[in-house]
């Protein structure tokens, strides 16, 4: 072995010899710094940041070589090293162990000292597996760091070779120092890999020789420990029975005196000896519990490691797989101890039971009397004696009973820690192997011989054994036999006499949808739980079958896959029988939810017949599963499983045929669902290809999960479409009511006579606006319901998927690129971009749907003005967007603090380009934040009026009065004047201009122009109406009618409505409108 050693070394030292780097034409490290020192940072900076980096250059070197140095010693001592170790170890078995002390309270320290030598030993020993797996892990991925450096030091050397890019020739000097600088470090690293790899096996080996002494010192200790706590569990019961015999002797002795007060007494200090003696029992027995559970959380620490260490090596067959498959399942019976709390809550409440008892007998004589004057007697002085020793005998057990208790506490709190560790190795543990199971296989391939073992396996269902361990679990429990055939009675019951009126029931429920005044969504409610209690009634029978063999597997196996396999086929039959109840033609998808009567019941009777037919194989496939027996599970359970993926591959094929050949769909909707249908034909598919290659479990866990998934989002897509047909119900009653007032408002009108044509004009425009209102309440309503339901799905199959979520950490190795962080080099793994991505995909999704959620769950119960809860709303948006996006590139390595500069330059360059477009965002910024205009407000913007209906981030959009749609930049409202008609007040002025002849009565003329603002309905009186003459004009007299009217949408019907009532009124009093006049001068030329 030192030959060979020997031999290793001379060679790799000439291997190292040609790897070394050039270590000539370069200061040293006291030489730099003190140039470093000498320099002036601020005339030459780049030149002072190269000497720094030269010199951490130089250190990291000195750290290479330093380790390299580290195992050349391990390789050069590595024999006295494993002697010495084999000695230890020779010498701890011979060594005797240390006599335990006399005295119990000696014993209990040294009790103390050990159990903490026995933790530190089981962190030394948990360290050193945690080592060992490391050197198994770094062994194949030493030769891939020595290339990619070699690499990185071939193109050093073509750099040195150049001549360097500086400004000045000291700068290209420090350049070129800096390049051999990083040769040399290169070249150590190199060496101190290899001399790495070299020595790894004999850092196994001597770990491994460590790792046997720390397991038979941890050994010894816990047999010291066992025999130390067994002799004082006897000593504390040794005089725990002491004081109990001294008590029931006293007790005795009472009896014989038939003094009611001494009898009295004694039964108390009887009392107090059987908590005594429960007491002890209880911590004797929650010592063994804590003993027990450090063993377990021990057991699966070891178990923990190594598996680490298997999972390191290569070559991982069917029986790693199968030995991870069974301790996945063992571990998912590890449950936490749900007792322990209250445990220790009582303990604490009977220590102060026990602590307040004790004060009381400190004061004895006050004890005395007030016992005397309870009675209301007088004790002689040998009787007064004899109660002083029974309340002796009750101190003394009342202080023993508070000592023990303080111990019991103590040793609950010792057991409540193993029990947390236990459980956090044994998550530590379900996780690691979550990791790899799915990867793994766990029964080998399918081969020529691999069908007649299966075939051979049947008969082993017929083994008397099997029936025998079934019979015995049924007549463990009479009670749950007789109630399981109880619920088989009851099905039956239910069967004969209540399938024909639920069936009934829901189709009379069906009757009222459709009509307005009658249909509400409780019938739909009631139709979903008739249709779940039919299909229910048949699931009783399975799930009585569940609970009757709902028992301990390493009691009655058989049973207990009995029942497991009678509580996974209840799902699917659950499943398969409710379909066909919601897609009968007088069921709750056709009649309530408009779905197509022929593709329901084509969907429903496929799913029927096929499900009749996997229902059984799937329950003999999980019975099968269940086993043991490797021939039976991986044999007949494998070959059942892949007839129920052929069975799922037809069926999934003649269902989605049908809904291509009944449901219309355009060429796009074509392209997707034929896609959605290829993918999920594919699944069953891939389970069985998984299967068929040995990887079982994988194909299990596949089939399982995507048939939960389906189920649970058609759950969701049920709940939206009750939600849908809600709305829809509303929406119907609203548009009825609409019509009855609509037509209710028409009759009032023929009955006026008056602002017929204005009222009715009025009530149009009201009505209309209302309209718009509820359809785009309805629309937002139902966006948030889908944004909801689609977050809610989407965490639910997030924990569904949990663990296969957890079984893809091998994404964290493959690493896409390199970012740096600081002084950190951070990977960029494909964990990180799709992570990255999903991340920028959640955000469009929030942006797009936040607005809607802040409308109806905020701000429409808080009282804002006008446009403040779209500029609310709209902020929220572009916040959401960017803190999505800034998040999402910063996890694949694109940080705010690198981006800021490009975003910068970009900026400056595009502010130049683009200014316009820059600046038009700019002020879409500025009118969200001051609201100069809001949607719905009525602008006049360079003679073009019209109502705001959207405000975008480049331009605002703006319908007018012909109901086009004009699109206006947004730095147009910031640099120019404009008309905000309802901005702050919507009453407008409205000026009437109105010219009598010559001649007229102007009183009269005044008088009837103020009763016409009196008599025009929509005048306001507030600002008050006005009426002035204002002067002489060619052939008029000029007046000026002022009036105001409450909104902008007015002004039009009062001008028509004053023109007519100023007619009316002039014509009525003679006044007349006079017309211009023009006189013409004729002019004969000469």
């Amino acid at each position: 072995m030192r030959f060979l050693v020997l031999t290793l070394s001379l060679l790799l030292c000439s291997h190292l010899s040609f790897a070394a780097g050039d270590k000539t034409d370069i200061p040293d490290a006291t030489e730099l710094e003190a140039k470093l020192a000498a320099l002036n940072t601020e005339s030459s900076p780049e030149l002072a940041r190269i000497y720094e980096s030269i010199l951490s250059e130089l250190r990291l070197t000195h750290d290479a070589e330093e380790t390299r140095s580290r195992y050349q010693k391990i390789i050069d001592n590595y024999a006295d090293l494993s002697n010495q170790r084999a000695a230890e170890f020779t010498q701890l078995q011979k060594q005797k162990q240390a006599a335990a002390p006399k005295d119990d309270s000696q014993l209990e320290l040294l009790i103390s000292q050990k159990d903490a030598e026995l933790v530190q030993e089981q962190s030394r020993l948990s360290a050193l597996d945690q080592r060992i797996t490391r050197i198994n892990q770094r062994i194949p991925l030493i030769p891939q760091d020595i290339d990619k450096l070699k690499t990185e030091q071939r193109a050093l050397r073509q750099q040195l070779s150049k001549a360097p890019a500086a400004s000045t020739a000291k700068e290209g000097e420090a350049q070129q120092w800096l390049v051999i600088a990083k040769i040399n470090r290169i070249a150590a690293a190199v060496q101190a890999l290899e001399i790495e790899q070299l020595s790894s096996n004999n850092r196994l080996e001597l770990y491994r020789l460590e790792r046997e002494w720390v397991s038979l010192k941890q050994d010894q200790l816990n047999q010291q420990l066992n025999e130390w706590r067994e002799r004082l569990s006897k000593q504390r019961r040794a005089d725990t029975a002491e004081l109990v015999e001294a008590a029931k002797q006293g007790a005795e002795s009472q009896l014989q005196e038939q003094d009611p007060l001494l009898t009295e007494q004694a039964a108390k200090n009887e009392e107090w000896a059987t908590h005594l003696t429960n007491l002890t029992e209880l911590i004797e027995h929650t010592s063994s519990l804590r003993t027990q559970t450090a063993a377990a959380s021990n057991e699966l620490m070891q178990e923990r490691s190594l598996l680490q260490e298997q999972l390191g090596l290569s070559d991982m067959g069917a029986a790693l797989g199968e030995r991870l498959l069974g301790q996945y399942e063992s571990l998912n019976q590890v449950k936490p101890d749900t007792t322990l709390e209250e445990r220790i809550a009582k303990a604490r409440v009977w220590r102060f039971r026990y602590r307040e008892q004790a004060d009381l007998l400190k004061d004895r004589s006050g004890l005395i009397q007030s016992l005397l004057a309870e009675q209301k007697t007088l004790l002689t002085p040998a009787k007064r004696e004899r109660l002083n020793k029974l309340l002796d005998t009750r101190e003394q057990l009342v202080n023993q009973l508070t000592n023990l208790q303080e111990k019991y506490i103590l040793e609950l709190a010792k057991y409540q820690g193993e029990e947390k560790q236990r459980l956090a190795n044994a998550e530590a543990l379900r996780e690691l192997i979550s990791q790899h199971l799915l990867w793994v296989a766990n029964a080998k391939p399918i081969s020529f011989g691999w069908l007649t073992n299966a075939i051979k396996s049947v008969p082993r269902f017929a083994d008397q054994g099997i029936w025998i361990d079934i019979k015995l679990a049924a007549q463990s429990s009479p009670l749950k036999l007789s109630l399981f055939i109880a619920i088989c009675l009851l099905t039956l019951l239910l069967h004969n006499t209540k399938r024909r009126y639920l069936q009934q029931e829901i189709s009379e429920l069906a009757k009222p949808v459709g009509r307005v005044t009658q249909d509400d969504i409780s019938y739909t409610l009631k139709a979903l739980a008739w249709s779940f209690f039919a299909a229910a009634i048949y699931l009783l029978p399975l799930l009585g079958l569940a609970w009757l063999f709902h028992v301990p597997p390493w009691e009655h196996p058989h049973a207990s896959a009995v029942g497991s396999s009678a509580q996974s086929t209840s799902y699917t039959l659950m499943v398969v029988l409710l379909i066909h109840h919601l897609c009968r033609p007088d069921g709750v998808l056709c009649c309530h939810f408009g779905r197509n009567v022929k593709v329901t019941s084509a969907f429903a009777k496929v799913i029927y017949q096929f499900g009749m037919a996997y229902i059984p194989i799937a329950a003999i496939s999980s019975f099968s599963n269940h086993f043991s027996d490797p021939l039976i599970n991986a044999g007949l359970g494998r070959m059942l499983f892949m007839v129920m993926c052929l069975l799922l591959i037809v069926m999934l094929q003649r269902v989605t045929y049908v809904y291509l050949q009944h449901v219309n769909f355009s060429s796009q909707q074509k392209k997707w669902f034929t896609l959605f249908r290829w993918t999920l034909i594919c699944v069953p598919f891939a389970a069985f290809i998984a299967s068929f290659s040995g990887y079982y479990y994988s194909g299990r866990v596949l089939l399982s999960l995507v048939a939960d998934s389906l189920i649970i989002s058609s759950g969701f897509w049920l709940i939206y479409l009750v939600a849908y047909r809600f709305m829809a119900i509303q929406e119907r009653r609203v548009a009825y009511e609409r019509a009855k007032a609509k037509r209710a408002e028409l009759i009032a009108q023929r009955e006026k006579e008056q602002n017929q044509e204005d009222t009715s004009v009025d009530k149009t425009i009201e009505l209309e606006e209302y309209e718009v209102d509820v359809d785009q309440l309805k629309a937002q309503a139902l966006r948030l319901i889908r944004t909801s339901l689609l977050l809610g799905l989407a965490f639910v199959l997030m924990a569904v998927w949990s663990d296969v979520l957890s079984a893809l950490t091998w994404l964290d190795d493959i690493v896409a690129w390199q970012t740096q962080s600081g002084d950190v080099t951070v990977d960029i793994t494909l964990k990180k971009m799709l992570t990255g991505a999903i991340t920028l995909i959640m955000t469009f999704i929030i942006a797009r749907n936040l607005p809607s959620l802040i409308e109806l769950a905020i701000l429409q119960r808080l009282t804002l003005e006008p446009g403040v809860g779209f500029a609310i709303s709209t902020l929220t948006r572009y916040g959401a967007t960017l803190i999505g996006l800034l998040w999402g590139f910063s996890i694949i390595g694109f940080e705010w603090s690198k981006l800021q500069w490009l975003v910068a330059a970009l900026g400056v360059g595009l502010g130049f380009g683009l200014q316009e477009i820059f600046a038009n965002m700019v002020s879409g910024l500025i009118i969200l934040f001051e609201r100069p205009i809001r949607p719905g407000d009525t602008v006049t913007i360079d003679n073009l009026s019209g109502t705001v209906s959207k405000i975008h981030i480049r331009a605002t959009t703006i319908v007018d009065w012909d109901r086009k749609e004009i699109v206006i930049p947004n730095k147009t409202f910031i640099t120019q004047q404009f008309i905000n008609w309802s901005l702050s007040d919507g009453i407008t002025r409205v000026v009437l201009k109105v010219g009598v002849a010559y001649g007229s009565d102007v009183d009269l003329v005044e008088r009837l122009l103020r009763e016409t603002t009196q008599e025009c309905a929509n005048v306001l009186d507030t600002p008050e109406p006005s009426v002035f003459f204002l002067g002489f004009g060619n052939s008029t007299l000029d007046f000026e009618v002022r009036v105001f009217t409450s909104e902008l949408g007015q002004r039009l019907p009062v001008t028509h409505r004053m023109h007519q009532l100023i007619n009316a009124k002039f014509n009525d009093h003679g006044v007349t409108i006079a017309f211009p006049q023009l006189d013409v001068h004729m002019f004969r030329g000469k």
